[in-house]
């Protein structure tokens, strides 16, 4: 029986919150399965509370119908300290070895920024250490593609399982914070956030990305390192 793995991340743009990594392994057979429960890319969804409470049903629907998964939370703090796609190249090595890649005849993975093929297969395989008929054989059942979301339900389903941990986690920073959920991607809710808690704090909340280069984010950087 074919087996697909599917790799996928949310949370690159914010600037605030973790970044999501998410790999599903399922059978061919569950594709359609998947299909028939409106399975797409998270994006797709919207925003908003009935977005979010759309997708974490659906995240129970699919979880039957995989084989295994595998979810890499990154904070916000390691995503200030090292490279993005460093940290996902490494993310993407160890969910790649729990869900035993070898045992996949097609894994399917979503382009990192403007990582190339080639320098993406090299970089996982030294992480690995595959080589001859091993790197050969990830090679030729990788497929490495822009929209891999839109385009292939098992990346689908890790983007949906990706968003919805992330999520969570923000909901629950908010929660924390006594404040009401704001994404943390770069709009006016997450500037009016921004301003009101450091205006009441005189500090960065928790899981901000300080390095995230957002005119609104840096000129409160700039205002309090002045005072």
């Amino acid at each position: 029986m074919s087996c697909f793995i599917g790799i996928d991340e949310a949370g690159w743009g914010p600037v605030l919150g973790p970044l999501v990594l998410a790999g599903v392994k399922l059978k061919e057979s569950s594709l359609k399965r998947l299909k028939k429960l409106g399975v797409k890319d998270s994006k797709l969804f919207g925003n908003g509370e009935q977005a979010r409470e759309k997708r974490r049903k659906l995240r129970k629907k699919i979880l039957p119908y995989l084989i295994c998964s595998s979810v890499k939370i990154i904070s916000a703090g390691e995503l200030d300290k090292d490279n993005t796609i460093d940290l996902e190249i490494r993310h993407i090595a160890e969910i790649l070895k729990e869900l035993n890649w070898e045992k996949a005849n097609c894994i399917i993975c979503g382009m990192l920024g403007t990582l190339k093929k080639e320098k993406f297969i090299s970089r996982i395989s030294r992480l690995l250490k595959l080589r001859g008929i091993r790197k050969n054989l990830f090679s030729s059942n990788l497929r490495y593609e822009k929209k891999a979301d839109k385009n292939h339900l098992p990346v689908s389903a890790a983007s949906i399982l990706a968003k919805v941990t992330r999520d969570e986690e923000i909901e629950k920073l908010c929660s924390k914070l006594g404040e009401e959920y704001v994404s943390g991607y770069p709009n006016s809710n997450t500037a009016t956030f921004l301003k009101r808690y450091c205006q009441k704090y005189h500090c960065l909340p928790p899981q901000i990305r300080k390095t995230r280069n957002w005119a609104p984010l840096q000129r409160i950087i700039k205002k309090l390192y002045l005072k």
